[in-house]
């Protein structure tokens, strides 16, 4: 990885004063291509851990970019994001970090 990707990385993980990424930002807008262009960069660049914490991190309030699309109402961001969860985690990674969630499966809850 060069330098320019390895900050870029950075600023891609990094959280607003509110403790929001960019995904989380994302997930809030209603054009699924800028989060989708996020996405596809966290698929090709980013470390499997680094994934996690994207989409797994909770920002001040506590919720997840998943939860924020979905309190936003956004079924394609959701199915996107979920798209990469299914891909690049395990259901153990996802119930680990969400212990405060009930326990999921890829058919459940919140990945439907």
């Amino acid at each position: 990885m060069g330098f320019g990707e390895e900050i870029i990385n950075k600023l891609f993980l990094a959280t607003d004063n509110n403790g929001k990424t960019v995904l989380h930002l994302a997930a809030e807008d209603d054009k699924t291509w800028t989060l989708q262009k996020k996405l596809d960069w966290a698929k090709e660049k980013l470390k499997k851990e680094e994934v996690s914490k994207l989409l797994l991190d909770t920002g001040n309030k506590g919720i997840t970019a998943w939860q924020v699309a979905a309190l936003w109402c956004q079924p394609e961001i959701l199915k996107r994001i979920r798209d990469l969860a299914v891909e690049k985690l395990t259901i153990e990674e996802i119930n680990k970090k969400n212990r405060y969630l009930p326990q999921t499966t890829w058919e459940g809850p919140l990945f439907i």
